[in-house]
């Protein structure tokens, strides 16, 4: 169900330009992006904000 509610907000963004449906995903997937990103940048914290940044603007 979760996933259907991801698509659905997706859809808001990318459709209506819904800022609020993009705030709502940034603070669901914000940390995990980052996580990610700290890991493959072996700790360097302000690239892996900068990359999250990127990837949420994408």
């Amino acid at each position: 169900m979760s996933q259907i509610n991801d698509i659905a907000l997706v859809a808001q963004v990318v459709v209506f330009k819904n800022t609020r449906a993009f705030d709502t995903l940034v603070k669901k997937y914000q940390s995990s992006v980052r996580r990610f990103f700290l890991h493959q940048t072996l700790g360097n914290a302000e690239l892996s904000d900068d990359l999250a940044q990127e990837t949420f603007i994408k």
